[in-house]
C-alpha cells in the first residue's frame, strides 16, 4: 500500500515512533479500544496520533464456540474447517517447536483480518 517495510514486534506503546496495532492486545486496551460487544463481522479501524489500530471480533476457543451447531457447505463440521499448523515451520522462523496453532475456519469470526483487508482496499483507491 505504501511500500514501507514495517517490522513485526511485540512492543509497548511509546517504545516506537509510530505503531500499527493489529488485533486486541494490552496496547489496544490501554488506548481504551476493547471491541467488547462487537457483533459478527464488526471491526474497528481507528487512527490516533502515531497509532493505527485494527481490531475486530475474532473466534475464540470456548466450550460454547466448540459446541456450535452447523455444517460447512460440504457437510463437514465447523471444527473440521479449522486448520492446525506449526507456526514456526509455516513462517520459517528460527523457533524450533512442535507447538501448533489453530487458524479460524471459513465460518468463524475473523474480523481483525477483515479490518486489515478493508484498510488495504480503501486506501489503494480500488
Amino acid at each position: 500500500m505504501t511500500e514501507a517495510c514495517l517490522p513485526i514486534a511485540e512492543t509497548t506503546l511509546g517504545s516506537m515512533a509510530t505503531v500499527v496495532l493489529v488485533g486486541k492486545s494490552q496496547a489496544t486496551r490501554k488506548l481504551g479500544l476493547h471491541g467488547a460487544g462487537f457483533e459478527s463481522q464488526e471491526y474497528l479501524i481507528q487512527l490516533l496520533p502515531k497509532t493505527l489500530a485494527l481490531i475486530g471480533r475474532d473466534w475464540k476457543e470456548t466450550s460454547e464456540n466448540r459446541s456450535e451447531i452447523g455444517h460447512t457447505t460440504y457437510g463437514g463440521s465447523l471444527d473440521s474447517s479449522r486448520h492446525r499448523i506449526n507456526y514456526h515451520w509455516a513462517t520459517e522462523s528460527n523457533g524450533e517447536s512442535d507447538e501448533t496453532i489453530e487458524l479460524p475456519g471459513l465460518f468463524d469470526d475473523q474480523d481483525t483480518c477483515y479490518a486489515t483487508y478493508h484498510l488495504m482496499v480503501r486506501t489503494d483507491g480500488t
